[in-house]
């Protein structure tokens, strides 16, 4: 191929939740990782449904439940 260099990005935001919930039911239900950060729990990764109501990852997960205290969480 000669000098030339072929670079390949690819980004999968629902990667992480998406391998949490392989094989369980209730995928469209909102879902979301979180994290200990010296300690302060914090949203690591959301499924789509979470992100539709506004969860975002590097939000307190306090205020993640207090905004939609249907969410479904598990530790990264």
């Amino acid at each position: 191929m000669g000098g030339e260099r072929r670079i390949l990005s690819a980004w999968l935001p629902r990667l992480p939740t998406d391998t949490a919930l392989r094989g369980r039911d209730g995928r469209e239900q909102p879902f979301a990782l979180f994290r200990d950060e010296r300690g302060r729990l914090t949203v690591a990764a959301v499924n789509a449904a979470a992100g539709a109501q506004g969860i975002r990852p590097g939000m307190p997960l306090a205020d993640a439940r207090a905004m939609l205290p249907a969410l479904r969480t598990e530790e990264e």
